[in-house]
């Protein structure tokens, strides 16, 4: 299980239902639902296993506590790594005190660096300790590539709908793998801290 999950998913997807059915060849509406439930399933799938967002909604991320401050920027220890490309905003950061009790770390504590979708202490600042207990960090962000279905790359959206294709061709559980064309595309946008 990763340690973020999406709260607000983003409020279109990627390809019209019109869009895809015309990819497909497909003329009636007999498949309007499957094919819209495999648009998503589709785009689902491109986002989990590229740590990506196609377009912007809001990621909540658990962490066990703060990083540690006595390492130095450059290796990357003492920095949050947002786990899902590209980073937009920080909504918030929260956190258990070390009596438990739920505080809102203020920002001017902390930098963000959207390019690399790292938050980091702010000069002549440390994180605070926390209650060591499980998830004592929650940080809420955006993330995605905008708003509308053509802010997100274009061969991103290619390889969603090759992966549509791919499953409305095979509805048997044949599918193991994302079609080669997709993955090919795919490989380039691969973000991964973990």
């Amino acid at each position: 299980m990763k340690p973020w999950r999406v709260t607000v998913d983003q409020a279109n997807e990627l390809w019209t239902t019109a869009e895809v059915k015309n990819y497909l060849k497909v003329d009636d509406a007999t498949d309007d639902a499957l094919i819209a439930a495999m648009n998503k399933a589709a785009r689902f799938e491109v986002e989990s296993r590229q740590n990506i967002s196609t377009l912007n909604k809001t990621i909540v991320q658990k962490l066990e506590r703060f990083p540690s401050s006595y390492k130095v920027a450059t290796d990357y220890e003492n920095v949050i790594k947002c786990l899902v490309y590209p980073l937009i905003s920080v909504t918030s950061i929260t956190y258990l005190d070390e009596n438990g009790v739920s505080r809102v770390l203020n920002s001017s504590l902390y930098e963000v660096d959207t390019y690399r979708g790292l938050i980091a202490e702010a000069v002549d600042q440390d994180f605070p300790d926390t209650y060591l207990s499980l998830n004592d960090v929650t940080i809420t962000y955006v993330a995605g590539f905008g708003t509308n279905a053509t802010d997100c790359p274009s061969d991103i959206r290619i390889a969603v709908l090759k992966l549509i294709a791919a499953m409305y061709d095979n509805r048997t559980n044949g599918i193991q793998r994302l079609p080669t064309a997709a993955d090919i595309i795919l490989n380039r946008y691969k973000y991964d801290w973990v």
